[in-house]
């Protein structure tokens, strides 16, 4: 009887020490859930500012990404702010609003890769805003 309630005791310690260790492999800004979903950082093709993934989903238990991290397939870690290429900063904003051509923005924001507030998109670069802007004609 003394031995079964030992190897209890032993097999009961075992599963404390594994989930109490699983909880410390999570690294920075991740969590360890069961379910749910995280989203990745793009990976980016010449020319691409941005493209969102759908959140992938996950049906195991294991470290996560936390709410408002994506996760950087290039290091595997969990970043606040993927990486843009040059010239762009993640941020949240739309393209419309982006864009140097100036028109009513329906379009909905969402986290990406987009020019500097000081700056806007003219279809291939981030250029100044200043240097977009066009005077209308002085009418003497």
């Amino acid at each position: 009887m003394n031995v079964h309630i030992m190897l209890v005791v032993m097999l009961l310690s075992f599963f404390i020490f594994i989930d109490g260790h699983v909880y410390e492999k999570c690294g920075e800004n991740e969590e360890y859930k069961c379910g749910g979903s995280e989203e990745y950082c793009p990976k980016l093709k010449e020319g691409e500012r941005w493209y969102k993934y759908p959140p992938y989903p996950n049906k195991e238990c294991k470290c996560v990404c936390k709410q408002g991290c994506y996760r950087d397939e290039s290091s595997n870690k969990c970043v606040e702010k993927c990486p843009c290429p040059k010239g762009f900063e993640f941020k949240v904003s739309s393209n419309c609003e982006s864009s140097c051509k100036s028109y009513l923005c329906k379009e909905p924001k969402s986290a990406g890769c987009y020019c500097p507030s000081e700056q806007c998109y003219d279809g291939k670069e981030c250029v100044s805003k200043e240097v977009k802007t066009t005077k209308s004609p002085k009418n003497c």
